[in-house]
């Protein structure tokens, strides 16, 4: 005779979730870590000026970047850009910014060294005209020597 009776049901042990959690939330910390914040892509081609002196700026999470290559195509985040849609899209974005971070967002303006004048100085009224004070212009680091 078997040791088990032929109609006895074996229970199964139930799935302890306790710490189901805590491991969800260390996989979530690990892909945080290893993973990279992707930029927006640079869809316009464009050589920025050099300089011998520069200042690095503060608080990347707040720089909003304006592409603008040397035919006067100028691009922000995503996508191409006129000057009227660049006036609605920085609108956009300083309204979406909490009220006590308003002042501490940053335009950085990445122009063609061969790029028109005129046209700098009309993103930069654009950008004056959105509220936003601080424009900092992207330059390469040029050696003294």
């Amino acid at each position: 005779m078997s040791r088990f009776k032929k109609n006895s049901k074996r229970k199964v042990p139930s799935l302890n979730t306790a710490s189901l959690p805590d491991m969800i939330f260390t996989l979530l910390f690990f892909f945080m870590i290893v993973s990279n914040m992707r930029e927006a892509p640079h869809r316009l081609h464009f050589r920025i000026p050099t300089a011998t002196e520069m200042e690095k700026l503060d608080k990347e999470s707040m720089v909003t970047y304006i592409f603008v290559n040397k035919a006067g195509e100028i691009q922000l985040d995503y996508k191409i850009l006129t000057l009227d849609d660049l006036s609605d899209a920085l609108d956009r974005k300083v309204s979406d910014t909490p009220d006590e971070k308003r002042d501490k967002i940053v335009v950085s303006l990445k122009i063609d060294r061969e790029a028109k004048m005129g046209l700098v100085n009309d993103i930069k009224k654009v950008v004056r005209n959105s509220g936003i004070l601080l424009i900092h212009f992207a330059t390469e680091v040029r050696q003294m020597g």
